[in-house]
């Protein structure tokens, strides 16, 4: 609908929630609603029609042959989950061999791997990957065979105790918990707000409105901000491992390995979300307005563009995709496959590197700026507009959430950033840096102010009217993630080499890791209901 005395035409969504005999059919109720609007509150330009009206059903669609599927493939990794952990437990009710005795096979070294994505999950004994030792006993061996290592990777004490652990290498980098806590809490926060309005699950908009006003509402605004910080440690932590790796094998690195790992890693438990989506989801819930969330069909003809992280450019109509929120993915696997190009050229030679990261950089800021040119979008995607009234993103015609938003070379700046300073991180273990106190202040007074610039600087335009000149806009949006991540990167950099006195602690909180991952594996399958 749209609302047009408030102060200017914006299309909107409005769900009506109503109680009715079950003898009603969709079109008498969209007949009786219309009657309603157009008798009774003197309203003749909102038009009700009988495909706009869904009735509750339960179950909400018919059963198929994925759900049951589904159920079954359920039960079978509960039923894998609770075997796991009665293997782990009767294996270690078997009493250890007496006086056992070690034979060095080889020098000992000292294991200080730091641990990453290459590091087994189920990985107890750090000395069995690098077969420093041997253990022989009069005793005969009793040997894990492949079942019983393959049943102990579901058993639900050993991953639950990985899963919490907040045990953390010398080498790890621990004021990086703290931003991937910080980062998901905004996150949900954001989609919090952001989700009823997308969806038309609002009681009041213009309610809505006055609420999106305020200076401190910038933060939910502009919380797109959160997911750079994710792409800006993607990167830092692909460059921080791969020239660990390099260093150690000197130079040489199984690239297969690199790709396929990473493919293996996350795409086996991003298809079985899909799967979840389209043949449980749907049955999980009933009611008026439950059918916006059983509508499967972008995923029962996209699926395979999420598998082939693809999706942020297939369909090019985003609200048309399968799972729409998983571009994320696509973008940080599409960083991934370009990072070695850009990885190897900084390991032979930092100028190379340097030269490859800024002119990407260059690339990504001239690409932004011609579609900002071309197709004059506003500075931010949601605002509170000069009297109130917002601007929502739509799914008709051309919009900066699909030409921008969720394009990998508008993106990739925060991820060349994270890329830059894993480098540092690495090649500099220790860094004497010249006054340090008078450092500190300076770098921290200036992150600050950047960071503060990008979240709360578009407050006049947003929420009080005052119109940017499609050079300001231009600036703002071409610079703004850049911007962001150099201020993100301060923070790492400044916890690292001892710049951030008693923040550190803040940011390094090991119970933050603990918070972190179970958020991170909850907040994606219920931040939808919000």
């Amino acid at each position: 609908m749209t609302l047009r005395n408030y102060c200017q035409p914006t299309n909107v969504t409005i769900r009506w929630g109503l109680c009715a005999v079950s003898v009603c059919s969709e079109p008498d109720i969209a007949a009786v609603v219309q009657d309603l609007i157009h008798d009774v509150l003197g309203v003749d330009w909102l038009t009700v029609t009988g495909a706009s009206v869904h009735c509750a059903k339960d179950p909400p669609k018919p059963y198929n042959a994925g759900f049951y599927v589904m159920i079954v493939l359920c039960g079978i990794l509960g039923l894998l989950v609770v075997i796991g952990w009665i293997v782990d437990v009767i294996s270690q009710c078997i009493p250890s061999p007496p006086h056992p005795t070690i034979h060095k096979t080889r020098k000992a070294v000292t294991y200080q791997n730091p641990a990453d994505e290459y590091t087994p999950l189920l990985a107890d004994n750090p000395y069995t990957s690098s077969g420093s030792y041997k253990q022989s006993t009069g005793w005969k061996s009793i040997t894990r065979g492949f079942l019983v290592e393959l049943l102990l990777c579901f058993a639900v004490n050993k991953n639950l105790q990985k899963l919490l652990s907040t045990r953390q290498s010398e080498k790890a980098i621990g004021c990086l918990h703290g931003l991937r806590v910080i980062s998901m809490a905004w996150i949900i926060l954001g989609h919090t707000f952001l989700w009823p309005a997308v969806t038309g699950l609002v009681d009041n908009w213009l309610q809505l409105f006055e609420i999106l006003k305020p200076f401190s509402f910038q933060v939910i605004l502009n919380g797109t901000y959160s997911v750079d910080t994710f792409f800006f440690l993607s990167g830092l932590l692909v460059a921080y491992l791969v020239f660990f790796q390099l260093d150690k094998e000197n130079g040489n690195l199984n690239w297969f390995q690199f790709y396929f790992h990473r493919y293996w890693r996350l795409t086996p438990t991003l298809l079985f979300t899909i799967l979840f989506w389209m043949y449980l989801r749907p049955w999980m819930g009933q009611g008026p307005v439950w059918h916006i969330t059983t509508y499967t069909e972008p995923c029962e003809q996209y699926w395979w563009t999420n598998i082939l992280y693809i999706n942020n450019f297939y369909p090019t109509n985003s609200m048309l995709g399968c799972i729409q929120w998983t571009w994320y993915l696509a973008n940080d696997m599409q960083f991934y496959w370009i990072s070695p190009i850009i990885i190897i050229l900084m390991y032979k030679s930092v100028m190379y590197g340097i030269v490859s990261l800024l002119t990407l950089l260059a690339a990504s800021t001239i690409t932004i700026i011609s579609l900002f040119l071309y197709y004059d979008f506003p500075v931010a995607m949601i605002a509170a507009g000069g009297g109130g009234a917002p601007t929502l993103l739509t799914p008709e015609g051309p919009n900066s959430f699909d030409i921008v938003y969720v394009k990998p070379y508008c993106r990739i700046a925060p991820y060349l950033t994270g890329l830059a300073l894993g480098f540092l991180l690495q090649r500099k273990r220790v860094l004497r840096i010249p006054w340090p106190y008078f450092t500190a202040i300076v770098g921290w007074v200036v992150a600050t102010v950047i960071a503060m610039a990008v979240v709360y600087g578009l407050y006049p335009s947003t929420s009080l009217g005052h119109e940017l000149s499609q050079a300001e806009v231009i600036l703002y949006n071409s610079l703004c993630r850049l911007a962001w991540s150099i201020s993100v990167g301060w923070v790492v950099f400044a916890c690292r080499y001892n710049l951030a006195g008693r923040f550190h602690l803040a940011w390094s909180i090991s119970v933050g890791w603990v918070v972190f991952a179970c958020r991170y594996n909850l907040a994606g399958r219920f931040h939808f209901i919000y």
